[in-house]
């Protein structure tokens, strides 16, 4: 949404010619897509001269070049015009990638980076729990896009983190999309590595038979 704050004057009001004046509902409150006034929707009509007026965006297309245009009409038929600077109605949410360093933990802190597809109003609110236990608060820091924070790690839960991450663009729009990261191991081994056996051990001696070519084309088996 958007808030609109306004304030018409006459100069007969000043003078208290009252009948020439702005009288009390003289303002109507319109939105364009452009410079092009005649393209004018309205939002608000017999406005007081001074107010305020909310303009519910929810159902309005996204686009860089609106235009609040606010017309204030006086008792003798004048219509005085003011028409904002572009701005932009975004309702598109931001996307965040968390990444953790280190990706295992053996109880030493963890390093949050979460990184947002939008410039956000102020750091994001992130939340970790480790395996069953309770969520707890990770401090942010850091402006834009990017933000990092350290997370002390808890003994004796071990398993995987779960990351939570929450967030506000510069348009107002909140969201909780994780698309990339969002936990970490504690205290979790890593993967087995694979297992290259020797040629020697006996219980995976192979035989394959193979074409070696020579003045006399023969087949030679070869025992791996």
């Amino acid at each position: 949404r958007i808030n609109i704050s306004y304030e018409a004057t006459d100069k007969n009001d000043e003078l208290g010619q009252k009948t020439l004046g702005l009288g009390d509902s003289p303002v109507t409150v319109y939105y364009s897509r452009s410079s092009d006034i005649s393209q004018k929707i309205q939002l608000g009509t017999n406005l007081p001269p001074k107010g305020f007026f909310v303009w519910n965006t929810k159902d309005i297309p996204d686009g860089d070049f609106y235009r609040v245009i606010v017309e204030a009409k006086d008792n003798s038929g004048e219509v005085g015009v003011f028409m904002t600077e572009p701005f932009t109605i975004d309702h598109t949410i931001p996307l965040f990638t968390v990444t953790t360093d280190p990706a295992v933990s053996r109880g030493e802190d963890v390093k949050i980076t979460v990184e947002s597809t939008k410039e956000l109003m102020e750091p994001p609110f992130v939340k970790v729990a480790q395996s069953d236990f309770n969520y707890f608060v990770v401090e942010m820091s850091g402006k834009g896009r990017k933000f990092e924070g350290v997370y002390r790690v808890i003994r004796g839960y071990d398993g995987m983190a779960v990351i939570t991450v929450s967030g506000k663009d510069m348009a107002g729009n909140e969201s909780d999309m994780i698309v990339g990261g969002g936990q970490f191991g504690v205290g979790v081994e890593p993967p087995p590595k694979p297992i290259i056996l020797s040629p020697l051990d006996k219980d995976v001696v192979s035989t394959q038979k193979i074409n070696v070519s020579g003045t006399a084309r023969k087949e030679t088996e070869i025992i791996l």
